[in-house]
């Protein structure tokens, strides 16, 4: 099993290459988090993007919306702040077709 990391500032956040890094940061407080992808989410390559969108944006989402090219772009980007009071940084698992390098998606 390999690992990724991330920027989670005052350090890094290092996960498993089958867990979906996260680090939110609101208002300068870091909150880092490696999450395994639910069972529930597995079900198709869109129900885990979803799934990691949900994570990201915190807005609910089901399993078979429709992805948008401007969330596709997200998912690649690997970071997202809708304010100047919060920044997140993800990494997408390997398992959900995410390749080592930044910004590689299969989709």
């Amino acid at each position: 099993m390999g690992y990724h990391s991330i920027d989670c500032p005052p350090g890094r956040l290092t996960c498993e290459d089958d867990q979906f890094a996260i680090c939110r940061v609101r208002n300068g407080k870091p909150e880092g988090k490696c999450v395994p992808i639910p069972s529930a989410a597995r079900a198709s390559q869109q129900a885990i993007e979803n799934w990691a969108l949900e994570q990201i944006t915190g807005n609910t989402r089901g399993p078979e919306q429709r992805i948008t090219v401007a969330e596709r772009q997200l998912l690649v980007a690997g970071i997202y702040s809708p304010d100047p009071s919060l920044v997140v940084r993800f990494k997408l698992p390997v398992a959900m077709g995410r390749g080592q390098e930044e910004g590689e998606l299969t989709t």
